[in-house]
């Protein structure tokens, strides 16, 4: 038997498998985490990108519907080696963002959220960038920190 997540979900996954695969083809030795916990770990060295689910709003369509127009801030900490890096991720995560990607329906075996598959059912869009800076000054934070990049975007999804 077989369980679908959700909607919410499915974009965290779908974002996570997007950014995994275009970082191995454009980078080397990107480490791809989905929380702080994991990005500050001693097992995670740098360079790293922690992917996170941040927000939802989820208005009506449209007076008197029970359909949502739903959209999502999707935050990327980027954890560089050196400015040179930090600048460099963050150019390139602007021009992949502004592409889209593609939203996956996921689901997976009762009791076993290790394999997911993933459907292709339509794309994430970017709606709007809400942040793209350095974060804090580089002399005064812990070593992972020295080279951090935040950006934030507004997302939704185009889908059945």
């Amino acid at each position: 038997m077989s369980f679908n997540f959700s909607n919410t979900r499915n974009i965290e996954l779908s974002t996570l498998k997007y950014f995994d695969t275009q970082l191995g083809i454009d980078w080397s030795d990107i480490s791809i985490v989905k929380s702080f916990k994991k990005a500050y770990s001693k097992k995670v060295t740098l360079p790293i990108v922690a992917v996170i689910l941040d927000s939802g709003n989820h208005p009506q369509k449209e007076i008197g519907s029970t359909a949502l127009d739903s959209s999502f801030v999707i935050t990327f900490e980027l954890f560089a080696e050196s400015d040179g890096m930090r600048i460099d991720l963050a150019a390139w995560f602007i021009n992949k963002l502004r592409q889209g990607w593609t939203y996956n329906d996921y689901s997976h075996t009762s009791g076993d959220n290790s394999q997911t598959e993933g459907v292709a059912d339509g794309r994430i869009s970017v709606l709007e960038f809400l942040t793209d800076a350095r974060f804090l000054n580089p002399e005064t934070v812990e070593v992972k920190d020295r080279y951090r990049h935040t950006i934030s975007v507004l997302v939704n999804w185009s889908g059945r």
